[in-house]
């Protein structure tokens, strides 16, 4: 059967811990996110997109999901495209940066 990507990434405990740290949420609740991602691995969906972001290493597109899918993220997003001198958390960053407050002059 096939795995999601989020199963495959928080494989070792390490990971795991490290990951939901991040995320603010329990091993054990990131581990069940993960396998319920499992249940949709392969299944086609519509997404909205709410935000395009540009970085200099990448492009991210915020989106909202069906609530059939499941996220550990605050926010869901898609991975456009990235550079290899980057990890996947900079997308996360870039997300979260665009969504500051432009204080006014």
């Amino acid at each position: 059967a096939a795995r999601s990507q989020a199963y495959e990434g928080i494989a070792s405990s390490t990971a795991a811990a490290s990951v939901a740290r991040r995320l603010g949420m329990s091993g054990a609740s990131l581990r069940d996110c993960a396998k319920a991602c499992d249940s949709v691995v392969g299944m086609q969906v519509e997404v909205s997109p709410s935000m395009l972001v540009q970085g200099k290493d990448a492009w991210c597109m915020e989106v909202v999901l069906p609530t059939s899918c499941p996220c550990a993220e605050k926010h869901s997003y898609l991975t456009l495209a990235r550079s290899p001198q980057v990890d996947a958390a900079y997308t996360s960053g870039l997300l979260s940066a665009a969504r500051e407050p432009v204080p006014a002059d």
